[in-house]
């Protein structure tokens, strides 16, 4: 049996004297899309770069495909099969070939022509506009170049945080509708969102509150516990789901 894509146990972390995260505990499956939800503040962002090696950690340990990397620097753990989407996601200022060359920096340069090629095919509305600046897009078409670079490096664990942030409600849907595609072929996903629309893409929902689990397991249990459903997202919030 694979080991899990990801499994954290009693992490910490801290903004100087300020403690963000609190003994965070629960795994990703390989092949899982597992969706980290919480109120602005709750640590996921912190959470995110800790666990890719951004933000040091307060005690605990972080295992990737079954390997410690509590000591391995960011650019290894890339190599290990992770890509992180920030919530910018992209380089405005420079034009989507040099975000989607950036993003496969590591291969060598026929083999990143070859996976432009790939990653192309996947998003043919960013073929016709390579030489243009990312920072000139629309504000969904920025998204996906930012997963397209992400791409680039052929991840096997893709980690991504508020990829809905300051999108309108109909490119959400189409980021959903290509996050899903990508899990379709095989790729683990790890999304922190505070938008519930994500929760038709998830497998398992992980929620944090100030920096601690407040619920970790599938989404059926998630979406059955009307008490939690309610303390975090209102009535409203349980209409949408």
């Amino acid at each position: 049996m694979a080991p899990p894509a990801l499994t954290i146990d009693g992490l910490g972390a801290a903004w100087g004297p300020v403690q963000v995260l609190w003994d965070i505990t629960f795994s990703v499956e390989d092949g899982a899309a597992t969706l980290v939800l919480g109120a602005n503040g709750a640590g996921k962002s912190t959470l995110l770069a800790t666990l890719v090696g951004l933000h040091e950690t307060r005690g605990g340990s972080v295992s990737l495909f079954g390997e410690s990397v509590d000591r391995v620097p960011a650019h290894r753990r890339a190599r290990l099969g992770v890509a992180f989407m920030s919530e910018q996601g992209i380089f405005p200022s420079l034009s989507i070939r040099e975000n989607l060359v950036l993003g496969g920096l590591r291969l060598r340069q026929r083999e990143r022509a070859a996976r432009i090629d790939e990653v192309l095919a996947m998003f043919p509305e960013l073929a016709d506009r390579l030489g243009e600046p990312a920072g000139s897009l629309s504000g969904g078409q920025r998204k996906m170049v930012g997963i397209a670079k992400c791409l680039m490096a052929a991840p096997r664990l893709l980690i991504m945080d508020e990829p809905s942030a300051g999108l309108a409600p109909r490119i959400v849907n189409e980021v959903i509708d290509r996050l899903r595609d990508l899990h379709a072929q095989g790729i683990t996903l790890l999304v922190a969102e505070q938008n519930v629309s994500f929760l038709e893409l998830a497998t398992d929902v992980i929620v944090l509150e100030g920096g601690r689990v407040r619920f970790s397991g599938p989404r059926d249990a998630f979406e059955h516990d009307n008490q939690l459903r309610e303390a975090f997202f209102g009535l409203e919030g349980l209409q949408e789901l």
